[in-house]
């Protein structure tokens, strides 16, 4: 999956429990923040195309969505912000590998746990209509809950 079928699919994921957010937060404005930064992180595990390193490895799995959570966690504690943000690197790199379990492309989603592989063979990674869809969609279910919930 591309950019912005993974950005697509975590609005869309996410979109739906906006008015959840907003009573954990506080106010839409840091339910809304939260969304969009899971939304960022959500492309995170592709940076391995960027550094050079061997692509769905490492940076494809629940071991990095933890480490980096919890790393943000305590920055954000330390400049007395709301740590749940940090849960935004979880809840975005699991949404990524989400998306590339229904691709055809396997990858090990527990390593260093476990190497075993997994793919549902659903869609092809490149087929830009569903890149397209999932984008469209979770705009439109991210812009129909922020409305609707202002």
């Amino acid at each position: 999956m591309y950019r912005r079928g993974h950005m697509g699919l975590t609005l869309l994921i996410l979109s739906p429990f906006m008015k959840s957010f907003t009573d954990l937060f506080g106010d839409i404005y840091s339910s809304v923040t939260f969304i969009v930064l899971s939304t960022l992180f959500s492309v995170l595990p592709d940076i391995d195309l960027r550094i050079g390193i061997k692509h769905r490895g490492a940076t494809h799995s629940i071991t990095l969505a933890i480490l980096l959570s919890v790393i943000l966690c305590y920055i954000f504690y330390i400049l007395n912000l709301n740590m749940l943000f940090g849960l935004s690197a979880f809840i975005g790199i699991t949404s990524h590998l989400i998306g590339d379990l229904i691709t055809y492309r396997s990858f090990a989603p527990f390593y260093p746990f476990s190497k075993k592989k997994f793919s549902l063979k659903i869609v092809k990674s490149e087929n830009r209509f569903i890149n397209d869809a999932l984008f469209l969609l979770g705009a439109l279910v991210f812009s129909y809950e922020f409305l609707h919930n202002l």
